[in-house]
């Protein structure tokens, strides 16, 4: 009786002492999962400066530290890409020609300021094409370089009264158009 109480009481307590561990590494575990979760919805929301602060060597903790390297990539590439979109943008608004680029819609995506100082209250982005420019053939360029993926060379002279334009147009990767406008109105004068 007295072996058989022993073993009850060891193996009640042992049992209690089973349950805390594995409550106490559930929980641990639990919170560990958290922090991943965590960073994936900082991530996902835009905020590449997010991180997971783990530093065991376990599973989770190799895990974690894939991420942190994997997030480390991706800001570094979008400090590139953004960098890169800051010097043609640099690039475009130095240049004496107006450009205008469309999406696959009509709709301005992008204008320099020479093609906002060419249009009566400037280019609005995100302005339908036709309310932004209302010369025919210009229109009829773009909708050529959006309808069969080729670019073409035209002449209009109504964009701006009094001057003439050589239209280049051509289309985009992933789909809208771009069109460069360069001012021949002296060479015509001549």
């Amino acid at each position: 009786r007295r072996v058989r109480n022993t073993i009850l009481w060891t193996s009640a307590l042992s049992l209690l002492l089973a349950i805390a561990l594995s409550a106490w590494a559930a929980q641990s575990l639990g919170r560990r999962l958290s922090r991943i979760v965590e960073f994936a919805e900082r991530i996902a929301a835009g905020d590449l400066t997010a991180r997971v602060a783990e530093s065991s060597a376990d599973d989770i903790g190799k895990l974690a530290a894939v991420l942190n390297t994997t997030a480390d990539r991706l800001q570094q590439t979008f400090v590139e890409l953004r960098s890169s979109q800051e010097r043609l943008e640099t690039v475009l608004q130095g240049m004496q020609e107006a450009v205008i680029a469309v999406n696959a819609e009509r709709r301005v995506q992008w204008a320099n300021g020479r093609m906002s100082a060419l249009v009566i209250g400037g280019v609005r982005t995100g302005a339908s094409l036709v309310e932004t420019v209302r010369d025919p053939d210009f229109l009829a360029a773009i909708d050529q370089a959006l309808s069969t993926g080729k670019g073409t060379s035209i002449r209009v002279t109504s964009i701006l009264p009094g001057h003439t334009f050589d239209v280049t147009t051509a289309p985009m990767p992933r789909g809208g158009a771009v069109a460069v406008l360069h001012d021949v109105s002296d060479i015509e004068r001549v």
